[in-house]
């Protein structure tokens, strides 16, 4: 969701870029600052159900061997490869996916 369309939320939830201290001078009561909170929290909620659901691309098993560092190849796996290679495959991953 963008920060225009969360600002766009806000105004239909009836926020009208009030502050906490024109809510205090106005002598807006604390249910209707409920109301108004309640009110944004479910058109975010809409709008973020409303997003389609993207399909979970995974890794082929080629994929994940070519993540493999050059220690797992020489027959060594230590704790820098380990790291490596989950970095690699999270890297991956995100590139598919994003």
């Amino acid at each position: 969701m963008t920060e225009d369309e969360i600002i766009l939320i806000a105004q239909q939830a009836h926020f009208n870029s009030k502050t906490w201290i024109d809510i205090y001078n106005d002598g807006i009561t604390t249910g209707e600052v409920r109301g108004y909170l309640q009110a944004f929290a479910y058109l975010v909620a809409a709008k973020a159900l409303a997003q389609p659901q993207r399909t979970w691309v995974g890794l082929t098993e080629d994929e994940i061997i070519g993540c493999t560092c050059e220690c797992i190849d020489q027959g060594k796996f230590n704790m820098d490869c380990a790291i490596d290679f989950a970095k690699a495959i999270e890297a991956k991953l995100k590139e598919l996916n994003t």
